[in-house]
């Protein structure tokens, strides 16, 4: 999920941000295709993310821009051909590829729709698991207004998993880390550094 206004960044497009040795973006790639059949990159400004493609990326436009995360997820439920589909944010640079598997393989076990982490009280749907068929509905809410991921997850059913699940299986909860200000941009990279 690569759209967005990016205003509380004072437009800095946070998938481009530095980090590490490339970008935001850069570094979740390389971390989804370690467990990705395909990877989607949604957006409403195709045109900067064309160095991204290649045979296991695609880049694709939101249907109708400014709907937010919602009308990103509507068009990648579209464009998807896997059957579990890993939403995730691109501000979050710490993403996990085995906390995806690991919520995969409870989704397939069970009946949910979707399986979403709760990390420190806040739930977490942009690094989450959801059925390929739970999107059906998002374009009847996006319709009628309802634009909250919230509306999406009312309307669908829904496990919520909390730390204790990832403490459990040794899994660090760093993947939940987001930046959505300058300050939160230079905690990460002081936390890649070491600083406290």
């Amino acid at each position: 999920m690569a759209g967005g206004e990016n205003r509380r960044m004072n437009g800095r497009v946070k998938a481009l941000l530095p980090f590490e040795d490339s970008t935001f973006l850069q570094v979740q790639l390389r971390e989804m295709k370690k467990v990705c059949a395909e990877v989607l990159v949604v957006t409403n400004q195709p045109d900067l993310f064309s160095f991204a493609l290649d045979e296991q990326v695609r880049v694709i436009w939101d249907r109708t821009p400014g709907l937010g995360p919602l009308g990103g997820m509507e068009a990648a439920f579209d464009e998807v051909r896997q059957r579990d589909v890993w939403i995730v944010g691109c501000d979050m640079p710490f993403l996990s590829g085995e906390v995806a598997q690991a919520l995969a393989e409870l989704r397939t076990r069970s009946s949910y729709d979707a399986v979403i982490p709760v990390i420190k009280g806040k739930i977490q749907p942009l690094h989450a698991i959801y059925h390929r068929d739970s999107g059906k509905g998002i374009s009847r809410l996006l319709q009628k207004g309802m634009r909250q991921v919230k509306h999406f997850l009312d309307s669908i059913h829904c496990c919520y998993v909390e730390e204790t699940f990832f403490e459990n299986r040794s899994l660090p909860v760093q993947f939940a880390e987001n930046v959505n200000t300058p300050e939160d941009y230079q905690k990460i990279l002081d936390w890649g550094r070491g600083i406290n």
